[in-house]
Formats: structure tokens, sequence, C-alpha cells
């Protein structure tokens, strides 16, 4: 079974599944190679969003809570009667955590853990000021790569991806105020949380606040990183080894 949704690293005999969400303006590529992190009976499925990749001639989403229905729509086939874990980067550990939210409380799914990258909790997120989707579109790109961070390079791609990247930071915009201080939602499962010490992006306090989302097990990992340490070797054998507990932990 295939599905634009997802990229699949599928196992022969897959025993969980491990779904990742990218974060803003990536896609599910960025995962590519994840199934060497993990062993070889968990499937890699990737989340890709319309308007990128291998959706390229799609229109983007700007709307979380719509990502949240469809991407829910689309998993739950594979998820019914196999464990799984869901990781999210960034602001994609967010749109994880809507979906995970939404298989709780409507599916009666819970995950086997949530592991999340560089990502803020959403009762305590707030957006840039002023918003970066209220730029036109020839400040848009430099506000972005500003906000980010980027590179020259990197910078200059903008302009060519400029549609969904604007659509991606919309989205992260809408998540202000879509759980309230008071009410965060609430899972029973492991939560394991790697954080950048100098991110500029996500403050620390903002991504050790994960922890109000759960009642089972946190972990939280300072890495001595910035915003984007997806590629840090430090930061993948970590996450491996952390994969591979909690898959030997079902065994």
């Amino acid at each position: 079974m295939s599905s634009p949704w997802f990229l699949r690293q599928p196992a022969e005999n897959p025993r969980i599944r491990l779904i990742c969400f990218p974060y803003t303006g990536g896609g599910a590529t960025m995962y590519a190679t994840w199934n060497k992190l993990v062993p070889n009976d968990v499937d890699v499925m990737a989340i890709q969003l319309p308007g990128r990749q291998s959706r390229m001639n799609e229109p983007p989403i700007d709307d979380p809570l719509l990502v949240t229905d469809l991407v829910v729509e689309a998993i739950l086939p594979f998820i019914k009667h196999t464990p799984f874990i869901i990781f999210g980067y960034s602001m994609g550990g967010d749109t994880a955590m809507l979906v995970a939210n939404k298989l709780v409380k409507e599916h009666n799914l819970s995950p086997l853990a949530m592991v999340f990258a560089a990502t803020p909790a959403l009762h305590r997120y707030q957006p840039p000021e002023p918003l970066l989707t209220t730029y036109d579109e020839n400040e848009f790109p430099s506000q972005v790569s500003k906000y980010f961070g980027l590179d020259e390079q990197t910078s200059s791609l903008l302009g060519l991806t400029a549609s969904y990247v604007r659509a991606d930071i919309r989205s992260m915009e809408r998540l202000d105020g879509i759980f309230e201080p008071s009410d965060p939602p609430q899972f029973t499962c492991p939560f394991i949380v790697f954080a950048g010490k100098t991110d500029h992006i996500i403050p620390e306090e903002t991504t050790r606040a994960m922890k109000d989302y759960t009642s089972g097990p946190f972990t939280y990992r300072l890495l001595n990183e910035g915003h984007f340490f997806n590629r840090s070797k430090k930061f993948l054998n970590l996450l491996s080894g952390e994969l591979s507990e909690i898959c030997e932990s079902i065994l």
C-alpha cells in the first residue's frame, strides 16, 4: 500500500513503524537514510506534505488542523495493528503532537514513545513579531533566512521554494494558542526531547516544557548545537540508541 503522504523505507516483516515529521520547509527525503538508525524490523515512514519534492505539483496547505486530519487518515491503516513511534523535528514536532493527540483521543491509539528535536511546547510557543508571512514576496526570503539563521546559499534557494515555505510558516503561526496553558494534551508514553544549547529560535525553556505533555518517563538531552542539528553525528548516534532501546523494550 502506498500513499503520497509518506515515503517508506519498508521493513520486510515490520514489527514497529517509525513515523517522522520534517521541519518547516523540509521534506520526507531528510529521513532517507534513517532505516540505518533503527533495527531492521522497523518500517520508517517519512511524512511528505504537499507542495514539495514528490508532491511539487500540489498546492501547499497552511492549516495545521487540516494537515493533522489528512495525515491521520493516511497513516491509520498502517498503525491500527502495529506499534509505532512518532518523531518530529522543530515545528514538525508540533504537527506530530497534533497527530498523536488526535490518534489518542479519537482512535485510542497511543505511540510507544514520542521523540522530538528542537521542538517547542505549543502552550509556550510564541511566533515571531511581526509575523513572517506579513512580508511580501520580495522581503519574505531574506526575513525567513534572518529568523532561521540560514546561510547565503540556502537563503538563495528560498526564492524557488517560497510557496510551500510560506505555507509551512503560516501553519506554524496558526499554532499560537492552539493549546491552552491550563489544558495541555496529556500522554502516558515516554517522551524523549533533544534540544540545542545555542538554539536562538526555540529557547531551552520551551523545549523543557514538553514535560508538561506526558505522565510517562521524560528524557531531555541538551546538545552543544544550534537549531539545525539533524545531521549531527552525536545527535544521530544518541537517537539511534534511544530508538533501539524503545524497540527492544517490546520484544
